[in-house]
């Protein structure tokens, strides 16, 4: 099996994906092609506040899986997507029943809010997990 078939049939926890200037057409090709079988997905686009809520219910409206606006609390669980909220830091936290997204009134870092550094730094503590990031 050649690596990247092996990759593409791992069973992945979730899959965190990190997004600027030209972000919204690639995440719209990728959800194009999932189904409810997929691994959770928490998504970073450097978007204004204003724009996200209707980014995630347009983006629900086209495709097969679940799409909303991160919330703290909001479970990462197979067929959803979460989009970080603009204006807000998002961080994925873990109790007992798994993940989940916590979202909080952070200053900007490296100039952004949502900062993908943010999202990607709070997943990079779970040792056991199996996490692809992108």
């Amino acid at each position: 099996m050649a690596k990247a078939d092996a990759a593409n049939n791992r069973h992945w926890d979730m899959v965190l994906i990190g997004t600027s200037t030209g972000g919204t057409q690639a995440i719209e090709l990728i959800l194009a092609g999932l189904t409810s079988a997929c691994p959770g997905i928490v998504i970073v686009q450097h978007m204004p506040a204003a724009f996200t809520g209707a980014f995630a219910e347009r983006l629900h409206n086209l495709y097969q899986v679940q799409v909303v606006e991160a919330k703290t609390g909001e479970r990462v669980t197979n067929g959803k997507v979460i989009i970080a909220p603009g204006g807000r830091q998002l961080t994925i936290q873990q109790d007992r029943q798994g993940y989940y997204t916590e979202v909080t009134l952070a200053p900007p870092v490296n100039r952004h809010c949502p900062s993908v550094d943010v999202m990607f730094r709070s997943a990079s503590v779970f040792k056991s997990a199996k996490i692809a990031r992108y």
